[in-house]
């Protein structure tokens, strides 16, 4: 069995595990968020090193990930967002799991239709529909929007075949 690995990176991060099963089809096996905000006293690089602890326990068994690269129009949360997502790239790479980024706009293409679509209600409705569509998610009470982003990132992987890494991060603002 595969495993594609759907990655939300923030301080609220989003997590999503597709199994590819003996039909070929693709199934959520697991999701989840964890939250890295800063604990009150904690100094900022403390954060990277709980992620660092947490993220080689999604990574086990994974044969391919997909980050949904982040994004921000304010300085100081870029530099968390990369930082993040720089922590997981090195444990990617010290295991030889190919990945690739995904811009926000794609993935909501991908699930709405639409690339302009906000995080909002009619959003969270349309993602809700299309991660229903396996049957047996309770968006509602199972998931966060930040694991239904990682699981659509996953999805969308899956689905398009992108599975050949990047070769280098791009930083674009």
């Amino acid at each position: 069995m595969r495993y594609a690995l759907g990655l939300d990176p923030a301080t609220s991060f989003g997590w999503g595990l597709l199994a590819e099963q003996p039909d070929g089809t693709w199934l959520p096996d697991g999701w989840g968020t964890m939250d890295f905000s800063p604990k009150k006293e904690e100094p900022e690089g403390v954060r990277f090193l709980r992620i660092a602890d947490w993220i080689p326990t999604v990574l086990d068994g994974v044969d391919v990930a997909i980050f949904e690269q982040p994004f921000s129009k304010g300085y100081r949360t870029a530099q968390i967002l990369f930082g993040i997502a720089a922590v997981c790239l090195v444990e990617l790479e010290r295991r030889e799991i190919p990945y690739m980024w995904v811009a926000p706009t794609t993935l909501k293409k991908f699930a709405t239709g639409s690339g302009g679509s906000k995080k909002n209600p009619v959003t969270k409705e349309m993602v809700r529909a299309a991660l229903n569509g396996w049957g047996r998610i309770d968006y509602e009470t199972d998931m966060s929007l930040d694991a239904s982003d990682a699981l659509t990132a996953a999805r969308y992987l899956v689905e398009t075949q992108l599975v050949e890494p990047e070769p280098e991060l791009q930083l674009d603002f």
